[in-house]
């Protein structure tokens, strides 16, 4: 199976949700960081341990929701993210209540990129 396959066959996987998804996003990570894919695969990390995924309102549309913008009772769904987090996504800049992309390898790749950006911002190694 290629690399292809076996990325497609993973969001498969975790698409499908239910009980597995947890460890279906450790299993990707894993996979993904043995092929030097280190920011993604501590973004799927960070989405299993934290119970976080992009909400799919549609076949191209995946947000992040700002947690702040959601109704109260909804700011603890899967799909909200911190101020700080959402605020680091690229693009973004805090003018907007969620961030959208066309796919959840998107939704993963930008959530990676602001994950980087706020451990560059907040290392304690240049302090």
């Amino acid at each position: 199976m290629s690399d292809d396959e076996m990325a497609l066959a993973f969001e498969d996987a975790i698409l499908a949700g239910g009980e597995g998804r947890k460890l279906s996003l450790l299993a990707y990570a894993d996979w993904l960081a043995e092929r030097g894919k280190d920011g993604r695969a501590y973004a799927l990390r960070w989405m299993a341990h934290r119970g976080k995924f992009p909400e799919r309102r549609g076949p191209k549309h995946w947000r992040w929701w700002k947690a702040g913008a959601l109704p109260h009772g909804l700011q603890h769904r899967p799909y909200s993210l911190p101020l700080r987090v959402l605020d680091a996504l690229p693009d973004c800049g805090g003018l907007v209540n969620w961030y959208e992309v066309g796919s959840f390898p998107e939704a993963v790749i930008a959530l990676a990129k602001a994950l980087e950006s706020l451990r560059r911002d907040y290392s304690l190694e240049d302090a």
